[in-house]
């Protein structure tokens, strides 16, 4: 699975116990890690750093994992886990990148959701519910996605196109641009305006045309949803070649 599909994963979860217990489970999920994890904890959030590297002293940061907790009603607590900021690793063939980008510390990411999930299930009086997200299964930040599945979203959701995450504001785009994808603050995808004389690189795409609102791209592009309204049509899984 690519990175920029793999950062979309995540977890939801609605849970019926004391704001300090669930915060306590975070701590202990991200400590099931052990020193491949460090837990920073404020009230509001948990933030969780995922040292992959085999020397963890040395390793840098990725993923960087925002676990939020709001009061819910009934006396439960919401809490949403999601990456915040990744790093990429990608293979190479005579020093030329081959294959799609993937996300460094993945293995582990998804063991402290495993250990996440078991922690706040153990906490909860029964009620509650938890479960993971990700952009196949329409979550937060489902933006990197078929425009068929955007129509059949808009079948269920009063009419609208726009998936959350997909209306960001951007920096202004026009055909031909090449483009990458980060996330911001609050874990939706964004894009990125980088040199189109790169190397060969899966994860960048190609502005290939802008329509204004109202109007939709071609069935099976890839899309972005700008602030303005306006959608950018984007080449699926651009390859540039080396000479751009």
């Amino acid at each position: 699975m690519a990175a920029k599909t793999d950062v979309q994963v995540g977890l939801h979860a609605e849970v019926y116990a004391t704001h300090e217990q669930v915060t306590e489970a975070c701590q202990k999920a991200a400590e099931v890690l052990g020193k491949r994890a460090t837990a920073v904890v404020t009230p509001a959030k948990v933030t969780v750093s995922i040292l992959p590297g085999l020397v963890t002293s040395l390793s840098p940061v990725s993923p960087l994992v925002g676990i939020s907790l709001a009061p819910g009603g009934d006396g439960k607590v919401v809490i949403d886990a999601r990456i915040e900021k990744y790093r990429t690793a990608q293979s190479t063939f005579m020093m030329i990148p081959v294959g799609p980008k993937t996300l460094v510390g993945k293995g582990t990411y998804l063991s402290l959701l495993k250990s996440l999930e078991q922690e706040l299930r153990a906490v909860d009086r029964g009620q509650g519910s938890v479960r993971r997200t990700s952009a196949a299964g329409l979550g937060k930040s489902a933006v990197a996605i078929k425009l068929a599945g955007c129509l059949a979203v808009g079948v269920t959701a009063a009419g609208t196109l726009v998936l959350g995450g997909c209306a960001s504001s951007a920096p202004s785009f026009q055909v031909g641009n090449c483009i990458n994808w980060s996330i911001d603050s609050s874990g939706n995808s964004v894009p990125m305006k980088v040199s189109c004389n790169n190397p060969p690189d899966p994860d960048i795409d190609v502005v290939k045309a802008i329509v204004s609102n109202g109007q939709s791209c071609t069935i099976g592009d890839r899309f972005y949803t700008q602030a303005d309204g306006s959608t950018l049509c984007l080449e699926d899984e651009y390859v540039m070649s080396p000479g751009g």
